[in-house]
This record gives structure tokens, C-alpha cells and sequence, in this order.
């Protein structure tokens, strides 16, 4: 009976539709059931089919990080006897479909074996990245990457490259809410800084400090005061190791470095806007280019999100400015392409139409207001941004 209700509860997905992580639960569930039961006639065809399963499970959770040499040949075994059970009960199509499996995993199993130990390019672990669908799977691999897989060969620069741009993926793939935990983040990036050789190029080097810098202030670990500033000085730490970027490259790292400032809790708040919206300025001079709309109107989202914010100056001139800011923005950009960069646009001038409430049309401004937030809530779903639409429902 308990073979009969398992065999339903796993016929109702198939196989390709496990996850490994799935499939390495049924891995451990299987064979504690099958003790339970007695192998006796009534149940071997039961059996055979639960040892299919079995095998296919094991198939599977061998996708996972690190997994293949220690499934697969757990894979060929559950097979292998699924293939004894069928015959023994005179079903002779069914035993070779099971054998015909067991081929398969065992070539499975010698190809991973060829594949122990030879260093794999940076390419081809992309590939094994991204073919994985699932934003978490993609988490784990590369956390598997940066943790346990070792690296061999290259240079001292080149390994610490490899440990930057899987780290920066790792960084990015967390970012599905303002904060993340990005401690192998720091740790895989200081490694890689500290294994830099002396005549390391800067690119390397500020491409390295930028990647640290957004780690720390995403970071929920530690100090958040403190968190941002080392944030603030690694992005400065960019922009001074490398005068000779480009000018994209530049204008990003400002604005990086500008919406460190503006949060950084520690010295002179009012100072620190000043010094973010200089920052914000400067990404804006760089990023007046026809061809590029939607770097332009990322600065300028940055810069009306610091008048917004400004503590210097006449609160309605500071308004005025956000909102001639945000909607030189929203004009740049296209809200299919670019949804997430304009539900924040919207967000900011909603902000910046209920600053403007203390001055002119009250009515009129927050009616404004409450538009615009409404139109950043239609963008920024709970599937894209979870953390941040809880923040705009909640108004914290």
C-alpha cells in the first residue's frame, strides 16, 4: 500500500520536471521505504518501477553542484536491478528498456570521470551556469564555483578575473532585493585582490573595487554604517586606480559611489548629498550620448533621487529640480524594455510631487503623487522586485 501511494505522488511530475533538488529528496526517501516492504512476487513489479524512479532521481540530483561522480553510479545501480526485477517477472521489453538506462547513465558516469580534474574555461562554466532556469539553482552553482570548485592554472591575474566575474554574477543574481547576503561576494573578490600580481592592470583592479564596493552596500551582514563605508571607498577606489576608463565605465562608477553617499549614516548628512550629487553630475556630463537613452536617464534618476533627498538649498526649488530630473528620465526610457528603471522613475517623482505638497497646488500636487506611485507599482511586481513593492505598499 505504501508503494502504491508513493508510485501515485510521483507520477503526478514527471521526471524532467524535477528539480535536482527534489530529486535528491525522493533519493533519500526511496530506500527507506523500499526496507520497509518485503521483496516478495506480489511486489517486485512495484518495486521495479519505484527503482526506475529511483534511478531517473538519481540522474537528476547528479545536475546538482559538484554532484555527478557520487549519483551517477547510484543511477546505473537503481537500474541495474530495476533490469533483474522485470526479468524475473517474464517482462523482457521492460527489462531492456532498463538496461538500455543503465548504458546510459554508465556513459554518463565515464564521461564525467574523463572530465575529473581537467580545468574547465571560464566559458564553459558559464555555460553550466546558465543553462540552469532557476534563479536559486543559478545561486548555488555559482556559490559551489566560488567555494569548493578548485582553480587551476592561469595566471595570478587571470584566476583572480575568474574569481571577479563569477562573483559579480553571483552579485547580480542575488539582487533580487535591495539587500542580499554577499559575504562570499566580499570574500571570493578580497581573494582575488589580494592573489593580484604588482603589475596587475588597472582595469582589473577597478573593475574588482567596483564589485566590492556594490557588495558592501548590499550587504545585510555587519555594520550597516560601516558597511558603507567601505563601500564609498572601494567605489572611490575605482575611479582612482584607472584615470584612463572609459567614459561609461566612469560614469557608472559615480553613480555607484553616489548612492553610497547619499546613505552613508556616518559625517555630515547634508555634506554627503552635496558630495553624491557632484558625483551624479559628472555620471550625467559622461552618459549625453543619443545612442545611449538609457544610461542618460539611469543618471538622471540617480540625480533627481539626490534632489529628492537634498537638505541644502529651498525644498521647492529642490522639488522643482527632482522633477524636471525624473521626467527628462521617464521620456528616455521605454517602459517594456526598461520596466524596472521606470517603476523607479515613477517611484521618485511620486516622492517629489509629495515634497512639492508644502508649496503651490497641495491638492493637485499629491493627486500627482499618488499617480506616480501607482504607475512605479505597476512595475515593480512582486515577482521582479519583492522587497522593494513591499516597501512601496508599506510606505517604509
Amino acid at each position: 500500500m505504501v508503494l502504491q501511494t508513493l508510485v501515485e505522488v510521483l507520477l503526478t511530475t514527471e521526471p524532467e520536471n524535477w528539480s535536482w533538488r527534489w530529486a535528491l529528496q525522493i533519493t533519500e526517501a526511496i530506500p527507506k521505504l523500499l526496507a520497509e516492504v518485503p521483496d516478495d512476487g506480489e511486489t517486485r513489479i512495484q518495486r521495479a518501477r519505484i527503482l526506475m524512479y529511483l534511478g531517473y532521481a538519481h540522474l537528476i540530483a547528479g545536475r546538482g553542484p559538484g554532484a555527478e561522480l557520487r549519483e551517477l553510479p547510484l543511477a546505473v545501480e537503481a537500474f541495474r536491478q530495476a533490469e533483474l526485477l522485470r526479468r524475473d517477472a517474464g517482462q523482457q521489453k521492460k527489462a531492456q528498456d532498463m538496461a538500455t538506462l543503465a548504458a546510459s547513465a554508465s556513459q554518463l558516469l565515464e564521461r564525467a570521470k574523463k572530465r575529473q580534474g581537467q580545468p574547465k574555461s571560464l566559458e564553459e562554466l558559464m555555460t553550466w551556469i546558465e543553462e540552469e532556469g532557476d534563479r536559486q539553482q543559478r545561486v548555488e552553482r555559482l556559490e559551489y564555483l566560488l567555494t569548493k570548485a578548485p582553480i587551476v592554472g592561469g595566471t595570478p591575474d587571470g584566476r583572480a578575473l575568474y574569481r571577479v566575474i563569477l562573483a559579480e554574477y553571483l552579485l547580480h543574481e542575488l539582487h533580487a532585493t535591495t539587500y542580499a547576503d554577499t559575504e562570499i561576494v566580499i570574500d571570493s573578490v578580497q581573494q582575488a585582490l589580494s592573489e593580484l600580481s604588482e603589475g596587475a592592470s588597472p582595469e582589473l583592479m577597478a573593475y574588482a573595487h567596483q564589485v566590492l564596493g556594490i557588495a558592501y552596500k548590499r550587504r545585510m551582514a555587519g555594520d550597516h554604517g560601516e558597511n558603507l563605508e567601505a563601500a564609498v571607498t572601494h567605489l572611490q577606489r575605482s575611479l582612482d586606480v584607472h584615470p584612463d576608463q572609459s567614459q561609461k565605465e566612469r560614469s557608472e562608477r559615480l553613480l555607484f559611489l553616489a548612492e553610497a553617499l547619499k546613505r552613508k549614516p556616518h559625517g555630515d548628512h547634508g555634506e554627503n548629498i552635496e558630495q553624491a550629487l557632484s558625483c551624479a553630475r559628472a555620471a550625467l556630463e559622461a552618459r549625453l550620448n543619443p545612442r545611449d537613452p538609457a544610461g542618460e536617464a539611469n543618471a538622471r534618476l540617480v540625480l533627481g533621487d539626490l534632489y529628492n533627498a537634498r537638505v541644502k538649498g529651498r525644498r521647492s526649488e529642490n522639488s522643482d529640480r527632482a522633477i524636471k530630473e525624473l521626467a527628462h528620465a521617464a521620456e528616455l526610457l521605454d517602459p517594456r524594455k526598461d520596466r524596472v528603471a521606470w517603476g523607479s522613475v515613477q517611484h521618485n517623482l511620486g516622492v517629489a510631487y509629495a515634497n512639492r505638497r508644502w508649496h503651490g497646488a497641495s491638492e493637485e500636487n499629491l493627486l500627482r503623487a499618488i499617480h506616480h506611485y501607482r504607475l512605479s507599482l505597476s512595475a515593480h511586481t512582486r515577482v521582479n522586485l519583492p522587497l522593494d513593492r513591499g516597501h512601496l505598499e508599506t510606505g517604509t
